[in-house]
């Protein structure tokens, strides 16, 4: 099963008084992820949003953490498709500390959206065959 590595240090400024992980910023840590995976297979998303043909609205995000990630932290987000569907994916972003071990599961599910209907669309033909080799079903 194959996933997209997304390595990152935590940044003081993703961290709580605590001085771990701001439990919100795990969302925006798995979106930059997603930025930066979505780039890989070509998809501009600054141009997409510019262009308007399609959007890909995120529906549901879900979180579970297991240990805590602190500022200097070296972490890897790997990123892999749970659910490849007719007009939605679901995408599961696992935090790893560098010995392997969990620190936290983050899924986001995205819709992909007609910007002249404003409905449910299959996700585009060439943009599928991209993503389906890092689909787990």
């Amino acid at each position: 099963m194959q996933y997209f590595d997304y390595h990152l240090r935590v940044s003081m400024h993703h961290v709580d008084h605590a001085g771990v992980l701001f439990f919100a910023n795990l969302l925006i840590l798995a979106h930059d992820a997603w930025e930066v995976f979505m780039c890989s297979k070509g998809v501009d998303l600054a141009q997409l949003i510019a262009d308007g043909e399609w959007h890909i609205p995120i529906v549901h995000t879900e979180a579970e953490y297991m240990q805590p990630m602190r500022h200097g932290d070296e972490v890897d987000i790997r990123l892999q498709i749970e659910h490849l569907g007719r007009s939605s994916i679901r995408v599961m972003y696992t935090f790893v500390d560098q010995s392997g071990g969990q620190l936290a599961i983050a899924r986001t599910t995205h819709v992909f959206i007609d910007s002249d209907t404003r409905h449910s669309s299959e996700i585009p033909a060439e943009l599928r065959i991209r993503l389906q080799e890092y689909a787990t079903s």
